[in-house]
């Protein structure tokens, strides 16, 4: 086996971790295919098809071939927005970021598991089989910013019928009736955005998906690319982060970061800071030390046309990095904090730098830097003593006085 096609299934294997062995006990066949594309012996779509229950809706109920709708404490709901992503649906009414009505049901289902041709049947007073779903209603009141929620894990009807996949979606329909404390009954048919992570048909992650799986599998390729055969152990990710603001723009550039800390055998515990960029895919960008301030090293530099903070976040990255080079060498840098203040006229700033040198402390360093706005941007100055205090007003760094 070459060691092209070794790392993907190590790399699946090592996400996976031990919940996948849990998931595969008497789902071999899952776990089977996936070795399976990654060795180039099986060319069917890599998907798990095993049925919940018998793949039939139950009699008694009849869920109408119709566009989702009905009840929410009863207020009118017609779906909107359906999404499913790492085994939790979500059904929607509204287009702020709080939705209008809407329903969560949580499926504990693994992360990459898609519930295709699956039943899940719940009967309010009744027994059911397996784990109950828990559905989470969330409806607005009258006067409040945030709307009110209730949970109901059992005592409730539901039969969820998932079959197939078309662009993207999963086709859905559902009837539910909840004991809130207002009428809640819907029913109808959906199709459910797939998001979160998910498998290609080669066995390997789609990179062009959004979600944190995606980051720390290629992280986990970073660490092993020299020596697939290395082994990894007591792997630990911290600071999982991409930015999920434009991640509905296909075209618009995200970037990511983590760290990671693992051992080789039984070696001391290493680490890395990795930085992620998308375009399309996302790929590793570069491998940074623990030491290194991720701000200090973008993607894209800042340049005059980017807003006054953007510039002076960069800038106090590179000097809070070169300030710890000098004063905390072989120390990592962790938990960073920026405030930043200027003048009215924005042509002087100090920035304030807060940082931990061990990973959870909340023993905080500090460190403030003096800039300058000049023909040629912002400059540094220099770095300002713990007895110098910035006024806003004049520009101007005070020293205290000493009595």
């Amino acid at each position: 086996m070459s060691a092209g096609r070794l790392i993907p299934l190590i790399l699946l294997l090592l996400l996976l971790g031990a919940a996948a062995y849990i998931y595969l006990q008497g789902g071999a066949e899952f776990v089977m295919a996936t070795i399976d594309r990654i060795l180039g012996k099986d060319q069917k779509p890599l998907v798990d098809t095993r049925p919940g229950d018998d793949g039939k809706a139950r009699p008694g109920i009849d869920i109408p071939n119709k566009p989702l709708h009905g009840k929410l404490s009863d207020q009118k709901f017609t779906m909107q927005q359906a999404t499913i992503e790492n085994g939790i649906l979500t059904l929607r009414q509204g287009k702020d970021f709080f939705p209008d009505r809407s329903v969560t049901i949580f499926l504990f289902t693994e992360k990459w598991e898609i519930p295709f041709d699956k039943t899940y049947t719940v009967k309010s007073g009744g027994v059911s089989m397996g784990t109950i779903p828990h559905v989470h209603l969330k409806y607005k009141v009258k006067g409040k910013n945030i709307p009110k929620t209730e949970i109901f894990v059992r005592d409730y009807t539901m039969t969820l019928v998932f079959s197939g996949e078309k662009n993207n979606r999963i086709i859905g329909k559902i009837y539910l009736k909840l004991p809130s404390k207002k009428h809640s009954e819907i029913a109808g048919t959906f199709r459910a955005e797939i998001k979160g992570f998910r498998l290609k048909t080669d066995g390997t992650p789609d990179l062009a998906r959004d979600n944190f799986e995606n980051l720390r599998y290629l992280a986990l390729l970073g660490v092993m690319k020299q020596d697939p055969t290395q082994d990894i152990k007591d792997i630990k990710y911290y600071d999982v982060r991409y930015d999920s603001s434009s991640s509905r723009d296909p075209k618009k550039t995200l970037t990511g970061s983590l760290d990671i800390e693992y051992k080789v055998g039984e070696s001391a515990v290493q680490g890395k800071r990795y930085q992620f960029v998308k375009q399309g895919e996302w790929r590793l960008l570069r491998a940074l030390g623990l030491n290194q301030v991720a701000e200090a090293h973008p993607f894209k530099e800042p340049d005059e046309k980017s807003s006054v903070y953007a510039q002076l976040r960069f800038l106090t990255a590179e000097a809070l990095e070169q300030h710890a080079a000098r004063n905390h060498k072989g120390k990592g840098l962790y938990g960073f904090r920026y405030k930043h203040e200027t003048n009215k006229d924005n042509t002087v700033a100090v920035s304030t730098a807060k940082y931990a040198l061990e990973r959870g402390s909340k023993s905080l360093h500090e460190v403030r830097f003096f800039f300058r706005y000049t023909k040629q941007g912002w400059i540094l100055r220099r770095t300002l003593t713990p007895d110098e205090t910035f006024d806003r007003k004049t520009g101007k760094v005070i020293a205290s006085k000493v009595k």
